[in-house]
């Protein structure tokens, strides 16, 4: 669910529509080509150089904070596969009755 909502905020925020959306596919496309054919063009950027570059707000990160996503995201999972255990436990217990 969060992927389609970031999909859908991005394709929102950067205003594609259908009409454009072909041309979009295409310059896309010869991007790709172009970066498969000559690798040597391609400039890369650290995460500061790039915040710099564009104007974006430079921000701290706390070691412990990656830890902490890491673990709810686990905690969420474990949840997730108990509650299909039990699911299926009682689908199985309804076809016993």
């Amino acid at each position: 669910m969060d992927v389609v909502v970031d999909f859908l905020h991005e394709i929102s925020f950067f205003g594609y529509d259908q009409e454009s959306l072909e041309e979009e596919k295409k310059q896309l496309d010869e991007s790709i080509k172009e970066c498969e054919e000559h690798p040597e063009r391609l400039i890369t950027f650290n995460h500061e150089e790039f915040c710099r570059e564009y104007g974006i707000p430079i921000t701290e990160e706390y070691p412990e904070e990656n830890e902490k996503k890491r673990a709810f995201y686990d905690a969420g999972m474990e949840y997730t596969r108990y509650c299909k255990v039990i699911e299926l436990q009682r689908i199985k217990d309804s076809f016993g009755k």
